[in-house]
């Protein structure tokens, strides 16, 4: 029996063997449209792909270009904001020496008033006081010549005497005695005023 299941076998083989290779060929074959269809697609990715990575270079280089603009106007808005802190810091420094100097001034002026409310009394005072001994020396003065008009002896005016004596005898003439006039008892000589 073994002798007739051999041919059996190489049939059951041969026959088998033929599906298979059907089998392999149709799975070659599908092995291969799947192939080409993967390739397709991978050629499509590795495109698209191309793409994407073209894209993302242009938007990289955009987003650097955007990114360089904008760090300039930074740069600037920097100056800008340092210049301007620079300004406030000069007007706080200036409203800083005001604010310590108007209490000086105002103390001043304070004081220059205070001053002058006490001195005005006393300019008013002297000027009053050198009015009234202006007045007193004109009072004075003239109360004098007063006096020396209405005075039997004048202490101010000379003596009317003649200026030569003649004697008797009409030889020659003598100059008068010059003899001081002595000023009446009540008369003080420092202040001109009689007493």
């Amino acid at each position: 029996m073994h002798r007739k299941l051999i041919p059996i076998a190489i049939v059951v083989i041969a026959i088998g063997c033929k599906n298979d290779s059907d089998r392999v060929a149709e799975l070659a074959s599908r092995h291969a449209t799947q192939q080409a269809e993967l390739s397709r697609e991978t050629v499509k990715l590795q495109n698209e792909l191309v793409e994407g990575t073209q894209k993302l270079v242009e938007a990289d280089a955009r987003a650097r270009r955007d990114f360089l603009t904008l760090e300039g106007k930074l740069d600037e808005q920097r100056v800008e904001v340092g210049r301007r802190h620079d300004e406030l810091e000069d007007e706080r420094r200036e409203i800083a020496k005001q604010r310590s100097r108007d209490p000086i001034v105002a103390n001043a002026l304070i004081a220059a008033a205070t001053l002058l409310a006490c001195l005005l009394p006393m300019l008013l005072a002297g000027w009053l006081l050198r009015s009234q001994l202006n007045e007193a020396d004109e009072f004075t003065a003239t109360e004098i010549l007063l006096e020396e008009i209405t005075a039997r002896h004048p202490a101010l005016a000379p003596a009317s005497r003649p200026a030569m004596n003649h004697d008797s005898d009409r030889s020659a003439p003598k100059i008068a005695d010059e003899t001081r006039r002595q000023p009446p008892n009540d008369f003080d000589p420092l202040t001109n005023t009689t007493i």
